[in-house]
């Protein structure tokens, strides 16, 4: 069974040291999204059905919205993962390019070769997460100079230098698309069922699929799916909610299903999630 074994908060996003043992389905994060390897088996992750490793010296890179699945091969030992959610706009102050142009796909690839210092930091922040449970100062620190050299290592400004008409296709969602997005983040327990999504919108559920591929890169489920788990995440995290409530506010028809949704797409049970939470 996969665990969160610690899990930071802050302004930069969340950053979870997770036991892995088992697959996570095919999913997709308004991060941007590292993965390292801190302790463990070499493993894969599969990246827009592309696989890519994760060794002592391979780290995983993915942009906001790239749909990404974890395959666990069970005839290997578990792998502790460290696993980096970043928020777009805090990791705008170590890329100022970026600043001006949120929604851009900043990594060209999704490998990053780890030198001998970023894998440093990482040993260094895993450690500290265990050792010192309660987040501190420290932690972000140690967070902030390992984002500050992974972006210098691999940010391509070729790639964030787009030109005027790349930026206003970029920038403009069809008003069906903006209207789905609106009711998801609105109402995410009756808006993740798609039949309901089409219908409230008026488009076919063909059409609403090709919208959201063209304009933002993930099906419509996927996109209510981040949604609902983002929202999980941050409720379970407080020490007094119920798992119940939750589920049901969230739109499952039981909290066994809750339970696994949750387990598939953050790695961890969420009872033994809130315990992770360092506060």
């Amino acid at each position: 069974m996969s665990n969160a074994l610690r899990v930071i908060r802050g302004e930069f996003g969340r950053v979870c040291l997770l036991d892995m043992n088992r697959p996570l389905v095919r999913h997709a994060h308004h991060h941007v999204h590292f993965l390292v390897k801190a302790e463990g088996a070499d493993t894969f992750f599969e990246v827009r059905g592309v696989t890519v490793e994760l060794t002592d010296t391979l780290g995983v890179v993915m942009n906001a919205w790239e749909p990404h699945s974890y395959v666990h091969d069970p005839k290997k030992p578990p792998t502790i993962i460290l696993a980096f959610y970043i928020e777009p706009a805090w990791l705008a102050s170590y890329c100022l390019d970026w600043q001006y142009m949120p929604d851009t796909q900043i990594f060209s690839g999704n490998r990053v070769l780890l030198d001998w210092t970023a894998r440093c930091y990482v040993q260094d922040l895993a450690q500290l997460m265990v050792l010192h449970p309660v987040q501190t100062a420290e932690h972000v620190a140690c967070l902030s100079q390992l984002m500050m050299h992974l972006v210098h290592t691999l940010t391509d400004q070729q790639t964030l230098r787009r030109s005027l008409r790349e930026l206003a296709r970029g920038s403009s969602l069809l008003p069906p698309v903006r209207r789905a997005l609106s009711l998801i983040s609105q109402e995410p327990a009756i808006y993740s069922d798609i039949g309901a999504l089409t219908r409230k919108v008026g488009v076919s559920r063909a059409h609403l699929y090709r919208m959201f591929e063209d304009s933002i890169g993930i099906p419509p489920k996927l996109y209510a799916n981040a949604v609902r788990i983002e929202r999980a995440i941050s409720i379970v995290s407080q020490p007094d909610a119920k798992m119940m409530s939750i589920s049901d506010d969230l739109g499952f028809s039981a909290p066994a299903h809750f339970s696994r949704f949750f387990h598939d797409h953050a790695g961890s049970y969420p009872t033994t999630w809130r315990s992770a939470v360092a506060e």
